[in-house]
């Protein structure tokens, strides 16, 4: 089969099997450290005592086909009901054969996509070795299963960024080809993107030539929260909406329930249902936020060789965020201002119109000697999208060289096994070269990864 007929994925998923890190911990932190449990809530991991988290439905739904056979999102399941394909390396590779799929990039399952629930535990020594021995199961056992078909994705300790940089160094050095971060790490209680702290970072990054990965729902909490959920519980709520006075009860017993519900846009109250909430499908558009906060974060100056991907966050919004940026920028080169600012302001002082004026002219100044944020995103950013035709029709806006495609699989928005289909009825008419960045080109010069041959399938 040519080259062409497969893809590279730059966002998919795995499941961490039972031992990943019960294998790993040093004995003080065994019994602490992440394990699969069995008891009279069913099965999940524990975490530090505390924290509980079951493996759903939502998370493997992908892997099964046809749709129909799929479990229920909310429903934990045992570890025997968990398909091979989400764990086992061999599986995943018959799947990705299957799917046309070449290589992938993996996120994480219990840690977060950026290591959320590590970054928020309390004893950060007890963090710091869970992340590393992720890294370490990940790099040096899942990848080496199948060699030339995963690119490593590291997690890295957010709350020390002298830290973070250490485990970036350690795992590039294992075989990384890219690190996971934050879309927000303001919004979870660390330094903003801009801020210094980040500095030693980027250095490894842009030393190394590598990108980071900003998942969608990476700038959120809600780790603590879900880990009180009782999942099988919010298998009712769904079966509830059709029975308000139901569904008020269920919700009154259950109040961490009830606060995911009503973000879920369930938690009707007084016998009417909540309108589905407008933050679900903005959570589609929060690379908008994401995209523009590195543009302006000066950060690509400081570190010229330093890339982002926009992992899961679509493309199709790009050319008109790009268009707003571009046309802001040149406002304040032209030097355009309204009549309510300071120093067209008549009863404002002498003095407060020329600082005023000041202000407004070294903006100006700076706007006329930066690069443009179209320009910027085409030398530093990357689109990833799982289904974004309207995208691929704006590719000259966008940029062929920023542009990459994911599958992730196994979650539930995933069309495997037919993602090579799609992504035929979306790419065919593209120029051949365009369509080969698309869908593995782009992803082997960004991650500087070489995948293994396709094998040769017997049909």
């Amino acid at each position: 089969m040519p080259s062409d007929e497969w893809m590279i994925s730059v966002d998919d998923h795995l499941i961490e099997p039972p031992n990943t890190w019960t294998d790993r911990m040093p004995a003080k932190y065994r019994d602490r450290g992440p394990r699969w449990v069995s008891d009279d809530r069913g099965e999940a991991w524990l975490v530090d005592e505390s924290i509980r988290v079951p493996v759903s439905g939502a998370v493997t739904a992908g892997a099964w086909w046809p749709p129909e056979g799929r479990p229920d999102a909310f429903k934990p399941l045992a570890w025997s009901e968990v398909p091979a394909s989400c764990y086992d390396p061999r599986a995943r590779e018959e799947a990705m054969n299957t799917d046309r799929v070449l290589a992938a990039m993996m996120f994480p399952n219990l840690p977060g996509f950026a290591g959320g629930l590590f970054q928020r535990l309390e004893d950060k020594d007890l963090a710091l070795v869970c992340i590393r021995a992720y890294n370490d199961w990940l790099l040096d056992e899942y990848a080496a299963a199948i060699p030339g078909r995963l690119i490593g994705l590291a997690l890295i300790p957010m709350w020390d960024g002298t830290l973070a940089a250490a485990e970036a160094t350690r795992a590039i050095g294992k075989g990384a080809r890219a690190v996971s971060f934050s879309m927000a790490p303001n919004a979870i209680g660390f330094p903003a993107i801009h801020e210094e702290y980040w500095d030693a970072l980027y250095s490894v990054m842009n030393e190394a030539n590598l990108p980071l990965c900003t998942h969608l729902g990476t700038g959120m909490g809600g780790e603590e929260q879900m880990a009180k959920i009782d999942f099988s519980k919010m298998g009712e709520v769904m079966q509830a909406l059709n029975d308000p006075e139901k569904l008020q009860r269920l919700l009154a017993d259950n109040p961490d329930l009830a606060q995911m519900a009503e973000r879920m846009g369930f938690g009707g109250k007084g016998g009417r249902r909540t309108p589905r909430p407008a933050n679900l499908v903005l959570l589609q558009l929060a690379g908008q936020t994401c995209l523009i906060e590195w543009i302006n974060s000066g950060n690509f100056d400081r570190f010229p060789n330093l890339k982002v991907a926009l992992s899961e966050n679509g493309i199709g919004w790009i050319p008109a965020v790009l268009q707003t940026a571009d046309w802001m920028q040149e406002m304040s080169a032209n030097r355009v201002t309204h009549g309510f600012q300071p120093e067209n302001e008549v009863q404002e002082t002498a003095e407060g119109r020329e600082a005023a004026k000041a202000s407004i002219n070294a903006q100006a100044n700076w706007a006329m000697a930066s690069r443009m944020p179209s320009e910027i995103f085409r030398d530093h950013c990357y689109g990833c999208f799982i289904h974004d035709p309207v995208g691929l029709k704006l590719l000259d806006f966008i940029g062929v060289d920023n542009v990459m495609i994911e599958t992730d699989f196994p979650h539930n928005s995933t069309w495997w096994p037919h993602s090579m289909d799609k992504a035929r009825e979306w790419c065919n008419e593209l120029p051949d070269d365009v369509r080969h960045k698309v869908l593995r080109g782009n992803a082997e010069r960004l991650f500087q990864f070489t995948p293994a041959e396709p094998p040769v399938l017997v049909s």
